[in-house]
């Protein structure tokens, strides 16, 4: 990416079976694809920020303990009730 750019969309299967524990996507970021973080057995905590709009249904398949991080009333908030997992208020 250049000067300037910033990250708007997390691709599809981009992290998936990666092996670190958080992850703490920048402000301005728009969507989380299918199975982005898929098959990331260590991943215990995400922070979703709010301009997340849109987030796949598996995105985080394989994925268990998992505490999300973002905006009340979020999409990710909402996303973590659906799917099971923790929520924090940030």
């Amino acid at each position: 990416m250049g000067k300037g750019d910033s990250l708007t969309a997390i691709e599809d299967e981009a992290f998936s079976g990666g092996a670190f524990t958080y992850v703490v996507l920048p402000d301005g970021a728009a969507s989380i694809g299918r199975r982005a973080f898929a098959d990331c057995p260590k991943l215990a905590y995400i922070y979703i920020p709010a301009s997340v709009a849109s987030i796949d249904e598996n995105a985080f398949d394989g994925v268990e303990d998992l505490t999300i991080f973002g905006a009340p009333d979020s999409d990710a908030s909402e996303y973590a009730s659906l799917h099971g997992f923790t929520f924090a208020a940030q």
